[in-house]
């Protein structure tokens, strides 16, 4: 009678931790990641719990395939971990300062590409210019002109993404509610906070990839927004004298909107008597893998 070998092939899960953690102490050696990093990984702890059950589980049948489940979570909390990180950056206290006056204008439409950072939009504003953007040094370019009336101004981060931790933007940005506006807003990477309770909005278009957005809409007016993401977490905030009509397309997103004030209806989430509102936000929204809340 011949014996079966008792030779099985075990995941090196303590390989893979050891290399995993080998190379985030490289990282802060080299100065990529600062060493405060670990005051937001510590909190995945309940990842090893799930580790350990993969193995018990499938260890001994597919040790292939709990070596590449292994990696896809360490690797994806990892990732989450830079993210939460980063989004916990305080925004900059002011190194330089940008103003634009709206003297001579009647509207303005403002185009925004905003990468790897924290951009905040406040609510209050009590100046004469158009725009004030609060922002460190040499990380904002600006062009602006006046046709018939318009203007028509461009905001751009000068500092791409990078894998150094150091390169990052913050800009915090006030616009005047005197003027209707349109604004449009490119962004990566980076977490926004926009406070437009006030603002006489028109148009809002947002294209927006791995990012965090958080969005107060105006209080009045009739507005029609867009917004396309991928692989964010968007939160949007409606006024209580806001009617809205929402329409969502999205794939492997997560959607959470308040039907108490936003009923289904065929296509859409939209509020009772919305046509003959006088406030009215036409809200479109086109996202895959995120999460969305309105409110």
């Amino acid at each position: 009678m011949k014996n079966k070998s008792t030779n099985q092939f075990h995941p090196p899960i303590w390989g893979i931790f050891l290399i995993f953690l080998g190379i985030i102490f490289l990282l802060q050696t080299l100065n990529v990641l600062p060493w405060s990093f670990w005051s937001t990984l510590w909190r995945f702890w309940p990842v090893l719990i799930i580790i350990a059950g993969l193995v018990v589980l499938l260890g001994g049948r597919k040790p292939w395939l709990v070596t590449i489940l292994v990696i896809l979570i360490l690797g994806t909390s990892l990732g989450i971990a830079l993210w939460q990180h980063r989004s916990a950056k305080p925004v900059v206290t002011g190194e330089a300062t940008y103003t634009q006056s709206q003297a001579g204008l009647a509207a303005a439409q403002i185009e925004v590409s905003f990468q790897t950072g924290k951009l905040i939009l406040e609510e209050e504003f009590a100046t004469p210019n158009l725009v004030e953007v609060l922002y460190e040094d040499s990380c904002l370019s600006a062009s602006f002109s006046n046709e018939n009336g318009t203007g028509i101004l461009n905001l751009k981060s000068d500092r791409s993404p990078s894998f150094s931790w150091e390169k990052h933007t913050d800009w915090m940005v006030k616009l005047t509610p005197a003027l209707p506006l349109t604004i449009d807003i490119n962004t990566a990477a980076s977490n926004l906070e926009l406070d437009m309770n006030n603002l006489r909005l028109t148009q809002f278009d947002l294209e927006s990839s791995a990012s965090r957005c958080e969005i107060i809409m105006p209080a009045s007016g009739k507005i029609t927004a867009d917004i396309s993401a991928s692989v964010s977490d968007i939160t949007i905030t409606i006024p209580s004298s806001m009617a809205a009509r929402i329409k969502t397309d999205t794939s492997v997103a997560s959607v959470s909107v308040d039907q108490e004030r936003f009923p289904r209806n065929d296509n859409y989430y939209i509020s009772p008597g919305y046509d003959s509102a006088v406030n009215q936000l036409d809200l479109k929204l086109d996202c895959s893998v995120g999460s969305i809340k309105i409110k």
